[in-house]
């Protein structure tokens, strides 16, 4: 038999499918549909929401009477949605737009334009299927406790602040949320579109959008009512996220693209460019005008008109403080690596309560290719020393329980730290005011009080480093185990820094001595920069610096100098 061919596609025309019933066939072989070209908003149909999964296609469909595999998760939809089958949505579900098998992933062009119109797709359908996957002993209970919580509101038979919910209904919820649906990047651009009736669907059971996120809303009611902060909840952060971009959508919120790739963080993408191309559509619907950016290009390319975009429309500095040297060698050192864009410790972290670089608007400009990112700011010393970070922390464990293993690398780093912070012991004065010993109680508390993310102001009683590494053992793990936990945390993975001036600070990068410690006009927090040639310049990373954090450069007899980022 021929191997199927896909009829090209004219301007404006998507493919459809019409699922059909193999006559004759047992019903785990009987799937077979049609497919044919249309203008995009010629004929009612639905969009499906889901996630392509891992393994290889390898499950049989006929498609226009041409035998073709498909993956699993798909194969376990259409089974479902196949006429004359026990489930409901198979007496609803019409002509389907499916992107595996609507889109010729052959055909690198089509893929390209289709991708780009994704957003107008889900907006013209007449309805958007989420499917979750398969059911299993527990997802039952889920969507009826769903269904049954929001009935119970809209009847006003709940108690105020009270969700009535068993432990098995607390679990059949977590187990329905930690489905891989949840991680992807796509599903939120295709989930959270406004003003098309959505629906979630687990095996046979369905539970409207609507119904879901309100049922998700009372239970974080629930959760911050007084009393409840501590206990479990079926409160949700990706229900509620998917619900807060289809309202931002719909008012058209203005929200900035960095706001949304954070909100996104830690979703996954096969194709880096996923990370941005998937949310490219809310970003337009949010700002309420079409966005264009080339699919067709490396990632390295994308990233940077991303950050163009982000500057452009910003006019801030921010996406600066998600830059570290050496995170992706292709890229421009001022463009941050979306694909693995995560809130920065140093940076969104901790913007909120500095302002190093005044309370005025950051003064910069690209060059006419957008390569070189021109900023304005001072120069206020050069490195002069550096202790690097005692490992990655995505590799620390179980610390009190691996003291064997942790007890002489904890000692020995102890030990190289109090000997980097206190040179000879020396206690004395710091540069910009109060003693040393202040200021690395500052930097050993990461710049905030411990508890509640506060920035210090004055003393924090900081850890008993010189004490406890002068003993002839070092620090015994078992013994400081939580203080242990507490001091890695906050600046075991930091690379500790001290200027030629005697600045003391820190950052998660890899600092040299010679780099360059600026404030750029407007930045809340100060950077280390990297000389290359002439007057360019590449990011080291955004950094904390006892006495420069509240301005204080600002009134150094400092000139403004420009910095040619690349």
């Amino acid at each position: 038999m021929a191997d199927f061919v896909y009829t090209p596609l004219k301007q404006g025309e998507i493919r459809l499918l019409q699922l059909q019933r193999n006559q004759g066939n047992s019903v785990l072989d009987a799937l077979k549909c049609t497919i044919s070209n249309h203008p995009l908003g010629a004929q009612s149909f639905t969009a499906l929401s889901y996630t392509w999964g891992t393994d290889e296609p390898s499950r049989d469909l006929l498609l226009n009477d041409k035998p073709i595999k498909i993956r699993h998760n798909l194969h376990a939809f259409l089974s479902h949605a196949l006429p004359g089958s026990s489930s409901r949505l198979s007496r609803t579900v019409g002509p389907i737009w499916i992107d595996a098998l609507c889109i010729n992933q052959a055909d690198e062009a089509e893929k390209a334009s289709q991708i780009a119109q994704m957003g107008s797709i889900y907006t013209a359908a007449s309805r958007i299927v989420i499917w979750l996957g398969t059911a299993d002993e527990t997802s039952n209970t889920a969507m009826e406790f769903y269904a049954r919580t929001t009935s119970l509101w809209a009847n006003k038979q709940l108690p105020d602040q009270t969700i009535p919910i068993t432990d098995g209904e607390r679990a059949a919820v977590e187990g329905l949320t930690r489905r891989s649906y949840w991680s992807r990047s796509w599903v939120y651009q295709e989930a959270s579109t406004p003003g098309v009736y959505r629906e979630f669907w687990c095996g046979s059971k369905a539970v409207s959008f609507d119904v879901l996120c309100v049922a998700n809303a009372l239970a974080h009611r629930h959760m911050t009512a007084l009393g409840s902060l501590l206990q479990p909840s079926p409160w949700n952060r990706r229900i509620s996220l998917l619900n807060e971009l289809s309202d931002r959508r719909r008012a058209s919120d203005r929200s900035s693209f960095l706001w949304l790739l954070l909100q996104t963080q830690g979703l996954e993408a096969h194709d880096p460019r996923d990370k941005i191309f998937a949310l490219l559509h809310i970003y337009a619907d949010m700002q309420g005008k079409p966005i264009s950016l080339e699919y067709n290009v490396a990632p390295e390319e994308l990233f940077r008109s991303t950050a163009v975009l982000i500057l452009n429309t910003t006019r801030e500095l921010d996406l600066l403080l998600f830059c570290s040297i050496g995170q992706y060698k292709k890229l421009k050192s001022w463009v941050p690596n979306f694909y693995q864009f995560t809130y920065s410790r140093l940076g969104f972290t901790y913007r909120e309560f500095f302002s190093a670089g005044g309370r005025t608007m950051p003064r910069f400009s690209l060059d006419s290719d957008g390569v070189k990112l021109s900023v304005v700011g001072l120069r206020v010393d050069v490195v002069k020393s550096v202790h690097k970070a005692m490992r990655d922390p995505a590799q620390w464990g179980d610390y009190t329980n691996r003291s064997e293993f942790w007890q002489p690398i904890f000692s020995q780093w102890t030990r190289s730290l109090a000997g980097f912070l206190f040179p000879n012991m020396r206690h004395g004065e710091y540069v910009s005011g109060g003693t040393i010993s202040e200021a690395v109680d500052w930097v050993l508390a990461a710049g905030i009080s411990p508890g509640f993310g506060s920035p210090t102001r004055g003393e924090v009683s900081h850890w008993p480093l010189c004490e406890l590494s002068a003993s002839p053992s070092g620090p015994d793990i078992q013994a400081t185990g939580l203080a242990f936990q507490d001091l890695l945390l906050r600046v075991g993975d930091q690379a500790v820094f001290w200027t030629e001036k005697g600045y003391l600070g820190f950052g998660d990068f890899d600092a040299l001595a010679g780099d360059v410690l600026v404030v750029l006009l407007g930045m809340a927090i100060p950077l280390l920069l990297r000389p290359v040639s002439g007057n360019e310049w590449k990011v080291v990373g955004p950094c904390l610096v006892k006495g420069l954090m509240d301005g204080q450069a600002l009134q150094l007899n400092v000139k403004e100098e420009d910095f040619v980022l690349v």
